[in-house]
């Protein structure tokens, strides 16, 4: 089946110090905390977790991501992702003279049939779904940074054939 690749990158500017920056994004087991389409994070070994994640259309991405790269020092976060997405995802921080810069790249390839049958004539919506997730990243970042909740309201999921509760 063909399986197609994407490709995204971020840049966020933080006016936050980058050691607290680059300590937030290691700790994987918080992000549903501060981040919003982060459903679930489980920690199912060292440096391994199961996590899965939803944006505003509805389907759910499962993978285990494996951490390969964790260096505060340089600011680098690399992980390897298995699942759903197969690939690389990767953190890079840096300071500058207001507090931090934060690069997010991703290499990734899509091993769920419906949304690779689909990506010929859907792949934008896959790619602004993408786009809204990383936006309330850097939201939920900066207020978990500024001391404060940022975890943006966001209606509950219905699975089919759930009613309104």
């Amino acid at each position: 089946m063909f399986a197609p690749r994407y490709s995204f990158s971020s840049r966020w500017e933080l006016s936050h110090p980058a050691f607290d920056a680059y300590d937030a994004l290691y700790r994987v087991r918080e992000y549903p905390a501060w981040w919003a389409e982060f459903r679930e994070v489980l920690r199912v070994g060292d440096g391994v977790w199961r996590i899965v994640v939803r944006s505003f259309l509805p389907y759910r991405i499962t993978y285990m991501l494996r951490r390969t790269i964790a260096d505060r020092a340089t600011g680098c976060l690399e992980s390897t992702v298995d699942g759903d997405i197969v690939g690389r995802i990767g953190w890079k921080i840096d300071a500058t003279p207001t507090g931090s810069v934060v690069y997010f790249r991703e290499e990734v390839r899509t091993n769920i049939d419906e949304l690779n049958l689909l990506a010929p004539v859907a792949r934008w919506a896959f790619e602004a779904n993408h786009r809204v997730m990383m936006h309330n990243g850097q939201i939920g970042l900066r207020g978990l940074l500024a001391g404060r909740s940022a975890r943006p309201l966001r209606p509950p999921i219905r699975r089919p054939g759930e009613g309104f509760r």
